[in-house]
């Protein structure tokens, strides 16, 4: 988030390069997916995340529950 100030601005002045109105719009997610920056971190470190390109899935634990006991978000 160091750079939010810049790229807001860069944004606003990309809008008069097209016709109608933009609204910039900052989120707490991580890119396109619906993880909050911290969930995102947390699930890519237990390596639970199927990087899909734009977005990102939860690859859900399978197998014995002794091996999949331990979810943290």
């Amino acid at each position: 988030m160091q750079h939010k100030d810049k790229v807001c601005e860069a944004f606003r002045r990309c809008g008069y390069k097209f016709p109608g109105r933009q609204q910039i719009v900052v989120d707490n997610k991580w890119g396109f997916t619906e993880f909050t920056h911290p969930q995102y971190k947390a699930l890519q470190e237990q390596g639970r995340l199927k990087n899909q390109g734009v977005h990102a899935k939860i690859v859900r634990p399978h197998g014995p529950i002794t091996e999949n006991s331990i979810l943290v978000f």
